[in-house]
């Protein structure tokens, strides 16, 4: 009575578990998940055999009453005086009616009933545990399914950020003011930021395969309830009152408790063989020609019983044996699933606040790369920044956001495992267990075929290119529009200047015409000359000089006869006296 009473305080407190959580969506998704899961449900049916086992072995307290009857032909010889047999031929029939009623068996049966509702609550916890773990599935699968789709969508607008880019490039090159290097460089990141998008769609198509298995059905709307609903449930700076509520709280661990208490009632019933067995017979039987004495006859007996085997073979002994090492292993499973409860909710319980605490810097991070990256596209519009600045602040605010992303569906992944291993994810979601209504609505049929499981393929996002290249392309027109585009004309290419003597391009030539006066942004150009090209400016580069072993020599004679010229100069004599060294116009006297 004890342990249905505890059984049904069980149920009570699961089913009237607070609902706190306010995503409508989840809870409808594990809710089904729970109902249709087949693990469950084939927990649930484990619960239901192991109760029906217990009324088999109370059997064994109530009386045992049994009828016997028989009838036939009986052929009876008896010896006689001086050696003559005498044979007779007669028919006989007996109908018996015997009740046995145990009075003592060594404790067997006591202790089998113990030891099967230690099984049945063993049974119970296991589905539990099967409850929780289809809940945290389920949850695992929702948060991974927001949180790749949110990248997807992240990804989008990396997409459209670098097409942005890609176009103006192509239109600077186009028009001939641009570097070609410069637009093989964004279409290197162009399709990283594709690859990227195809990558995250193939990801959404994943999480939605691993949905159908839990759900058996795709999510029919989207999600707009925040991913942190659940972490008011979890204290903070408490993991030691944390991993002490789930080692006395988890399904897991429970069972694995009850299924020790069941082995040590199982090795009590084992030694029960020892002991003597007493039981009360009361019997009745009527017939005819019964013990081959003719007509009818009646016996009624009541007798104590005692049966007491006293030597098996020594079968008792290593029976015994043989369960005290079930026992012993039944222990060890135990502390196992203890540390393993353990570690789970201690890591999960620690990443939440690990997490919490990245956060802040997480979103200062993408925050301060945002302005950064607003600043450095005003830059280079206005050529004060480089092409390669501008596509690193993009992936850099990329990576960042993606960052964000990531922690926050991680935390509230560690918020669901570490409320799974108390024990409490079921009762926080708020979702209703198992009854009959549920199981039977349930069921495969009568065939034992898959009817439950539909052949729908899992969905991915829709492929959205074209449209984000006409966004990209919208994006561009102020741009585009504040860039005067030169007509087409090609320019005359001059003609290669002439090596001089010592080997390095003379400069050109000077024009013998006058010099032309430089045209003003609103005067009109002529039909024949060169179009106006917008020149973008670059960082200068120092230009690398090679070393040329002859060229140094040359430049080292050279230098000294300079030196040896100047030396020379200086040891002249000045000119005649009164004579000035130099004219008023400061020409040298030679």
């Amino acid at each position: 009575m004890r342990k249905r009473r505890l059984i049904l305080a069980l149920l009570g407190l699961s089913l009237s578990g607070a609902t706190v959580a306010n995503d409508e969506l989840l809870k409808e998704l594990a809710q089904k998940a729970m109902v249709s899961n087949p693990d469950v449900l084939s927990h649930w049916h484990d619960f239901k055999a192991a109760t029906n086992e217990i009324s088999v072995a109370r059997g064994g307290y109530f009386p045992k009453v049994d009828l016997s009857s028989n009838a036939g032909n009986e052929q009876l010889t008896t010896p006689l005086a001086q050696f003559q047999p005498i044979s007779s031929s007669f028919y006989r029939d007996t109908t018996t009616l015997t009740m046995t009623q145990m009075l003592y068996d060594g404790f067997i049966t006591r202790d089998e009933v113990r030891r099967l509702n230690h099984v049945q609550l063993s049974r119970y916890f296991e589905w539990s545990d099967a409850m929780e773990n289809s809940a945290l599935e389920t949850a695992q699968a929702y948060f991974d399914l927001m949180r790749h789709k949110a990248l997807y969508r992240l990804s989008e607008e990396n997409f459209v950020s670098h097409r942005v880019v890609f176009e103006q490039i192509q239109m600077k090159v186009n028009a001939g003011v641009g570097r070609a290097v410069d637009l093989e460089q964004v279409k290197g990141r162009l399709a990283l930021s594709e690859s990227n998008l195809v990558n995250d769609n193939a990801n959404v198509h994943d999480v939605n395969a691993r949905m159908m298995r839990l759900v058996n059905e795709l999510p029919a709307q989207e999600n707009s309830a925040s991913p942190n609903d659940l972490i008011n449930l979890v204290p903070k700076n408490a993991a030691a009152s944390q991993l002490a509520v789930a080692i006395g709280n988890n399904p897991a661990v429970l069972a694995a408790v009850e299924n020790v208490m069941a082995a040590q009632s199982d090795l009590d019933e084992r030694r029960g063989k020892y002991q003597p067995r007493v039981d009360l017979v009361l019997s009745q039987s009527r017939g005819q020609n019964a013990g081959g004495v003719l007509g009818q006859n009646r016996d009624a007996v009541a007798q104590v019983v005692m049966s007491w085997n006293l030597f098996n073979g020594g079968a008792d002994s290593s029976r015994s044996d043989q369960y005290i090492e079930h026992l012993e292993s039944a222990r060890s499973k135990r502390d196992k699933v203890c540390r393993d409860v353990r570690q789970a909710v201690d890591l999960a319980y620690h990443g939440i606040w690990t997490i919490t605490e990245q956060l802040g810097f997480l979103e200062q991070r993408q925050i301060s790369i945002e302005k950064a990256r607003y600043a450095y596209k005003k830059q280079f519009d206005l050529g004060q920044r480089s092409l390669l600045d501008l596509l690193d602040s993009e992936n850099e605010l990329y990576q960042a956001k993606r960052a964000y992303i990531n922690a926050v569906y991680d935390r509230a992944i560690n918020v669901a495992k570490t409320l799974a291993g108390m024990g409490k994810l079921v009762g926080a979601l708020g979702l209703t267990r198992l009854d009959a209504g549920d199981v039977a609505g349930a069921s495969v049929g009568t065939e034992e075929k898959p009817e439950a499981c539909p052949a729908e393929a899992s969905q991915s996002m829709q492929d959205r290119k074209e449209a984000l290249i006409q966004s990209a392309r919208e994006q561009l027109k102020p741009i585009q529009a504040n860039v005067p585009v030169p007509s087409m004309t090609p320019l005359q290419p001059s003609a290669p200047a002439e090596p001089s003597a010592s080997g390095e391009p003379s400069a050109p030539a000077p024009s013998s015409g006058p010099a032309e006066a430089p045209k003003t942004a609103g005067a009109p150009m002529s039909d024949h000359a060169a179009p106006e090209v917008i020149k973008v400016p670059t960082p200068k580069i120092a230009p690398k000089h090679q070393s040329n072993p002859k060229q140094k020599s040359k430049n080292k004679k050279k230098n000294k006869q300079k030196q040896k010229h100047r030396r020379k100069s200086e040891q002249k004599p000045a000119g005649p006296k009164g004579v000035p060294a130099s004219s008023e116009d400061g020409a040298a006297v030679r």
